[in-house]
């Protein structure tokens, strides 16, 4: 995906950026991500089928300050991992470690974006011209500049649904 600064392109998105910019746009409607085990180096699949973002920008001490809420919701596709799911705690942690993955793809994509190329291509200009347009006419001739240092919080509400398949059949017919 290209990032464009004043109908120039100025360098490209990888495939963990474009996701994390369809998430803050709103774009998602059904994806799949490979999520690490918690306690081992196996994966696990999770299907999203919710994913609601609202941005919430502020001013504090004068600056620009976002506040990026996002609430998913996911299916449990397939577990490589040693998990016992009819156990409650071991289903929250596959759930909190896919809620750190996507929380981590934001933070570093928002981030990357904001040092890198000071293009607001997730649209936090927009929300402050809505909610705050006195002062975003203060700022938007420096947009970029502000968008560069501003503190970008995100929490994430993240929840697992139902499971889908529970056991490799590579796993069971090795051990067999």
């Amino acid at each position: 995906m290209g990032v464009l600064k004043d109908d120039r392109l100025i360098g490209w998105l990888n495939e963990s950026e474009s996701k994390a910019y369809n998430y803050v746009t709103n774009n998602i409607k059904s994806t799949v991500g490979i999520v690490g085990c918690p306690d081992s180096d196996k994966k696990f699949n999770v299907e999203v089928i919710l994913s609601r973002v609202n941005v919430l920008p502020s001013i504090r001490d004068g600056e620009p300050y976002a506040q990026v809420k996002m609430r998913t919701e996911a299916n449990l596709a397939e577990v490589g991992c040693d998990v016992d799911l009819t156990k409650e705690e071991e289903f929250l942690k596959l759930q909190s470690a896919a809620s750190e993955q996507l929380y981590d793809l934001l933070f570093d994509s928002i981030t990357r974006v904001q040092r890198h190329y000071g293009a607001d291509i997730f649209g936090f200009g927009e929300a402050f011209h809505r909610k705050h347009p006195r002062q975003w006419h203060q700022w938007k001739r420096d947009w970029d500049r502000y968008f560069k240092a501003m503190q970008v919080d995100i929490s994430i509400d993240y929840k697992l649904r139902k499971i889908g398949k529970m056991i490799n059949p590579l796993d069971k017919a090795e051990k067999e």
